[in-house]
């Protein structure tokens, strides 16, 4: 009886641990955005937030700054960082409290 209990116990641990490896390799891996990256979505979301009239178009000039990794962006004189991580397909936008949002 207690070899019996042994092996059902062993099992459970078995496909306990081989479940989690599993669902632990689904996990997309999330990386820095290289620049190239971070330009071309931009672009894309550029095209399809054209705005309706040219009143919309005109607003104070944002200074920016594109690198791998990073968008920042020029207010006040200073330089506001956002940090953009890529799973190989969606661009992940996080800011310097955390908050995130998909840029495509």
């Amino acid at each position: 009886m207690n070899e019996n209990v042994m092996r059902i116990i062993l099992c459970t641990l078995l496909s306990i641990t081989s479940l989690g490896t599993a669902i632990a390799q689904e996990k997309p891996r999330v990386r820095t955005a290289s620049e190239s990256e971070i330009r071309e979505a931009i672009r894309e979301r550029g095209k399809s937030d054209q705005p309706k009239n040219k009143s919309e178009r005109t607003r104070p000039e944002l200074g920016y700054k594109i690198s791998d990794g990073k968008i920042c962006f020029l207010k006040g004189g200073k330089y506001d960082c956002l940090s953009v991580y890529s799973d190989g397909k969606r661009l992940e936008i996080v800011d310097r409290r955390g908050n995130r949002e998909f840029l495509n």
